[in-house]
């Protein structure tokens, strides 16, 4: 073997070159060293020599794996502490390894990366969401926004746990616990072994936070374990727990599934939130490229909603990923042993013996990259990609050992980019130097970034819903009086007063309404007084300043024949005074003689205002119309009750959904701004016996959009009402067993959004009757990538081929045959169990724009949901 000197830089005794190389950026000062010292360079950590490489030519000879193999480098083996032998941190050698690695693989396979889109887009919506709400002038943190964003994420997707960073200030108790044991890990790491001893402190902080993370995730096991059958799966939790290794037939135990859980939460957030980040400055400090990604994601998205299928067509945008990866890779090096004593790059190297990929230097390589130092996506655009040599880009590690979460990654990564690009334009600190702020992982220091919502990228906005009191028929008058007072500064007692009053209108009383202040002196002898006021700090509103004093004078009996009702608002966070005004107020009318209507309402801002207000005014309107004996008016004026069917709707019946009844909907943005982009929350009241826990989705039967099938109506020439039934021997049909009109078909049974199918193409072609409308047909069915680009990429659906080919001669019955079959869509719910496990709210948007085919208007399944998801109507789910 070779004896030629390895190039080293000059050492001092005892610390050899950690001086040189510094706590704070080891990454940086290391790839400065290399620019001198060359591809090869030995280092000294205090005594132990490690072989650094960063050149192409030697890191392609180290990647031989059948010369050399992973090894543990000093932050990994501090992360042993608590991530043990999970995937990341574990030894080739050790066991648990390679069952892990084969029972997990097929998770992370693109197979299964349609399975995960919806909850990555879920994640990215909360995010996304957040921004717009808090609009153009609020300053962004890039870099905590999207570990928030890439922590929550592999949460949901693996373990189906939400961290929910985005409804909270502060960090979840096992974030703030990780965060804290990584940054001590990776201080360790580049300390003697006495510094660390001497770290008392910081060493029992550490203990104390590695327990808290075993304890948290011990527990989601325990909780996943005693759900039994009933538990989520799919999951790399559920895998985890059910697989077993095909190879040796064995599980993995407890422990380990904790190391494994532990493993992705600090693999799949920490190294994809850097990307995005860096992703984010390179498109601020590029405007061109910038420009030409935006211009792709407007081109494939338009303002369409995000699907698993676009993902592939974002090819620019995965190369400004990939670009993104070569000058700045998040994880910034692997470290390699020799399988035996050999040689490496002309030296002299021993088995066993620490090598360390230098990832940053390697990219830079300028006998691989021309121009290493300048960003330019269109290097890994195809054409040029397929030139980049073997071993040349290694951001996600090497061989066996490279990164098992890679397409997680970057599909989460595209994702995220792509619905910034289409949502917003995105300003920063041009020219501002990039700070590389080195932990275990690599992040732009400092990025803050300011967002405007595109207005040409708006959906448009659904059409105003119905109020429940709207929809309330009107009954009889019978003279009943009514006062409503409202004590508001803010505008949610008085909105809530007033429905209340409009809810009396159209029950039959004679209803007059006021701030509490014009009502001093006013109060009726009889009938009903209803009372909506807040509290601030404990202090009345700015409109009952002089009512709340003035009703604690009156005397007992003064009130004698009233009922009366009180709601309060207000803001559990406030905890002194909570509720002090209302219960202040309610006191008063009672010791003055008031009967009550039920009991003291009240309604917490920091919760579902709304569905806490629709609960309380269900009990108050049954108290009230009975104590005055108006008939009919109670299920009428407190909103539609779940009725028990005699048999279940056949399409609910056929994916097993129970029906639900709407209580209220509502919009959450002002649509009067003009970056207001409509978002609905919708409240349904569960069926008896069924309850949700928090985490849980609801899947519901949607509908397509009114405009959709008056167009196939229009198309298949047929009276709506017309009867359509498949044949008792029609196996698998989409068609229903028992007869319904053509129209509820076409709305509810069949999916009119999903483009054709190549089964559907094919029926087309042998359809046709002129030849010119062959060609394109035909072509589409010969080249799939042509079909996936030309058809899928465009959403063109069978009525698209219909208008396309004119001579097409096909029954309805056959048309109807190629339709796919609705199925039910999955909501989040974004309402907690603790306030009522009967009511779950969803919020849904709506997505309609023009279509990618360049035809008429797209409408998402939710545009025909929505628009009957009024309160009292009935859904399915």
């Amino acid at each position: 073997m070779s004896a030629k000197r390895r190039p080293q830089p000059p050492s001092v005794p005892f610390l050899g070159n950690v001086p040189e190389i510094g706590m704070e950026s080891p990454i940086q000062s290391l790839m400065g060293l290399a620019q001198t010292y060359g591809p090869v360079m030995q280092i000294d950590l205090a005594g132990r020599q490690v072989l650094f490489i960063s050149g192409h030519q030697v890191v392609d000879e180290a990647c031989d794996t059948t010369r050399f193999d992973k090894q543990l480098s000093g932050p990994l083996q501090q992360i042993r502490t608590f991530a043990g032998d999970g995937l990341f941190t574990a030894h080739t050698s050790e066991p648990n390894w390679g069952k892990a690695h084969r029972m997990l693989a097929p998770a992370f396979g693109q197979l299964a990366m349609r399975g995960y889109f919806d909850r990555m887009l879920d994640i990215a919506d909360q995010m996304f969401d957040k921004w717009e709400r808090l609009g153009p002038k609020q300053p962004l943190d890039v870099a905590d926004n999207m570990t928030r964003l890439t922590l929550d994420t592999i949460a949901l997707c693996g373990f189906d746990y939400r961290f929910n960073s985005f409804y909270q200030e502060s960090m979840h108790p096992f974030v703030e616990s990780m965060v804290r044991a990584l940054d001590e890990a990776g201080q360790r790491a580049q300390m003697l072994k006495l510094q660390i001893k001497l770290r008392r402190g910081a060493d029992r902080q550490y203990k104390a936070d590695v327990q808290r993370m075993n304890q948290i995730v011990d527990q989601v096991i325990a909780e996943r374990r005693a759900l039994g059958a009933g538990a989520p799966t799919g999951d790399l939790l559920s895998r985890m727990l059910e697989a077993r290794d095909p190879l040796t037939g064995e599980a993995l135990d407890d422990v380990n599934i904790r190391y494994q859980i532990v493993t992705f939460l600090i693999a799949g957030h920490e190294t994809t939130s850097g990307l995005l980040s860096f992703a984010t400055w390179y498109l601020l400090e590029n405007p061109q490229v910038m420009e030409r990604a935006r211009a792709e994601v407007d081109q494939v998205l338009g303002r369409a909603r995000p699907t698993y299928a676009h993902m592939r067509e974002l090819v620019y945008v995965e190369a400004l990923l990939k670009e993104t990866l070569r000058l700045w890779p998040t994880a910034p090096a692997f470290a390699l042993q020799p399988l035996q004593d050999t040689d490496l790059g002309g030296y002299s190297v021993s088995k066993g013996e620490a090598i360390v990929v230098l990832i940053p230097q390697l990219h830079r390589d300028p006998s691989v990259w021309l121009e290493p130092e300048r960003f330019d996506p269109e290097r890994f655009m195809p054409g040029r990609l397929e030139q980049i040599p073997a071993n040349a880009w290694k951001p996600f590690g090497h061989g066996q050992r490279a990164c098992i979460g890679r397409q997680f990654a970057m599909q989460e990564a595209i994702l995220v980019l792509a619905l910034m690009l289409q949502r917003f334009d995105v300003v920063g600190g041009s020219g501002t130097p990039l700070v590389v702020k080195e932990t275990l992982t690599l992040k732009p220091e400092g990025l803050r970034v300011r967002v405007r919502a595109r207005p040409e990228a708006l959906e448009a906005p659904a059409s105003q819903p119905v109020s429940a009191e709207e929809e309330t028929p009107l009954l009889p008058a019978h003279d009943t009086p009514m006062t409503v007072l409202y004590g508001s500064n803010s505008g949610t007692s008085e909105t809530l007063a007033r429905r209340l009053a409009k809810q009396g209108e159209r029950s039959g009383y004679t209803v007059q309404i006021s701030s509490m202040d014009q009502g001093i002196g006013q109060l009726p002898s009889g009938g009903v007084l209803l009372v909506v006021t807040a509290s601030y700090n404990g202090q009345p509103p700015d409109n009952a300043a002089a009512f709340v004093p003035w009703v604690q004078t009156l005397e007992s009996g003064a009130l004698k024949g009233l009922r009366v009702g009180v709601l309060g608002c207000g803001h559990r966070d406030w905890r002194e005074t909570y509720q002090a005004i209302p219960t202040l107020v309610w006191g008063a009318l009672l010791a003055a003689g008031a009967e009550p209507l039920g009991e003291l309402g009240a309604v917490d801002a920091a919760g579902d205002l709304e569905d806490q207000a629709a609960r309380w005014q269900g009990e108050f309107w049954r108290s009230c119309n009975q104590a005055f004996g108006v008939e009919g008016a109670q299920e009428q004026a407190s909103g539609p009750r779940l009725r028990v069917l005699d048999r279940r709707d056949p399409l609910a019946e056929r994916y097993d959904l129970h029906p639900l009844v709407v209580q209220s909907v509502r919009e959450l943005v002002d649509l009067d701004s003009p970056f207001g982009r409509s978002k609905k929350s919708v409240v349904v009241e569960l069926p008896p016996g069924v309850s949700y826990v928090p985490g849980d989705h609801l899947e519901l039967l949607g509908e397509n959009a009114p405009a959709q099938v008056q167009a196939w109506l229009a198309h298949l020439g047929l009276d709506p009402n017309t009867l359509i039934q498949a044949e008792p021997d029609s196996q698998g049909s989409v068609l229903p067993a028992e007869p319904v009109s053509l129209e509820q078909l076409l709305r509810r049974y069949v999916d009119l959004n999903e483009p054709a199918s190549r089964r559907a193409v094919r029926t087309v072609l042998d359809a046709v009757r002129c030849p010119p409308e062959r060609p394109r047909l035909q072509a589409w069915l010969e080249d799939e990538a042509l079909y996936e680009a030309e058809l899928r990429g465009k959403g063109l659906g069978i009525l698209d081929l219909l208008k396309a080919c004119p001579s097409v001669d096909l029954s309805a019955a056959s048309l109807l045959e190629l339709l796919p079959p609705m199925r039910p869509r999955r909501y989040s719910i974004s309402s907690s169990p603790l306030v009522n496990p009967r009511l779950c709210t969803l919020t849904v948007a709506r997505v309609t724009g023009p279509a990618r085919s360049g035809q008429g208007v797209y409408e998402g399944v939710a545009s025909g949901t929505l628009a009957r998801a009024q309160p009292g109507a009935r859904l399915f789910g």
